[in-house]
């Protein structure tokens, strides 16, 4: 339902939730080759599919055509770390493994073509979720996803090298 977790918490929880969350992430998508404005939005929307109160739903992830990726070093073994990795296509998706009592992000990093292409990207997540229900006027924007999801647009990267990253969240409902 729309409306239903920004009515029961103040936007200014919920954006500073949203900022403390995806400031931890990296702001780049160094590596990647460019994807297009309709690859970027589906990727959110497996984002807001797979991202609910059990946290991260990998099987959901999977079957939506991502492809579990690993960290290795420069010699080629194997990192143990908490990072969870998945790529699409030319997307990558991070996410960190569950920890008791705090929110599992769904984050999407992706290069894109041009500076001036992020307007169009603006553009279409307002389409495909309303207008935001906060923008920063500097490429940083939320978004209201169906069932207690928010999504948070941001514009990163260099002028010669612009990428977006795309972190979604859920939040649950407080009770009274």
């Amino acid at each position: 339902m729309r409306g239903t977790f920004a009515s029961a918490l103040p936007h200014r929880a919920v954006v500073a939730f949203c900022v403390a969350a995806v400031t931890v992430l990296p702001a780049n998508a160094k590596g990647l080759e460019t994807a297009s404005q309709d690859e970027i939005v589906a990727g959110a929307r497996s984002c807001v599919a797979s991202v609910g109160p059990a946290g991260l739903d990998q099987t959901r992830l999977v079957a939506d055509g991502w492809s579990k990726g690993s960290i290795a070093s420069k010699d080629g073994k194997p990192i143990d770390t908490s990072i969870i990795l998945y790529g699409k296509g030319h997307l990558m998706l991070m996410s960190m493994q569950p920890q008791p009592g705090k929110p599992q992000l769904c984050t999407l990093l992706a290069r894109i073509e041009s500076v001036r292409a992020f307007a169009g990207i603006q553009t279409a997540f307002a389409s495909t979720y309303g207008a935001p229900f906060k923008d920063d006027g500097k490429g940083d924007q939320f978004f209201q996803a169906p069932d207690h999801r928010f999504i948070n647009l941001a514009s990163t990267g260099s002028n010669d090298r612009p990428s977006v990253r795309v972190a979604v969240g859920y939040l649950c409902q407080e009770s009274k």
